[in-house]
């Protein structure tokens, strides 16, 4: 069993989310900006309606440089806080 199978069996990640894009499939990472427009077109979203969440100041930069709202991690209260900003209805 790959590494892979190993997540997915462990933490169920393909359940929770729409899309999971790994840098080593895609043939490119954070921050360049073709990672983050692969994970929008998969999505079927524009970057302008799209979050990103990252613990890295670069992959965030990255995120905001193609158009996403992007939030820099430090701890779980000061995301959840930005998010409902974020996706506050306007």
């Amino acid at each position: 069993m790959g590494a892979r199978e190993r997540e997915r069996e462990t933490y169920g990640f393909e359940d929770m989310t729409d899309v999971i894009v790994y840098s080593h499939g895609s043939g490119t990472g954070k921050p360049d900006p073709s990672i983050y427009r692969l994970v929008c077109e998969r999505l079927q979203v524009e970057p302008a309606d799209a979050v990103f969440v990252d613990d890295h100041e670069r992959a965030v930069e990255g995120a905001r440089a193609v158009g996403m709202s992007a939030v820099l991690f430090r701890d779980n209260d000061q995301v959840i806080a930005e998010l409902e900003v974020l996706l506050a209805p306007r």
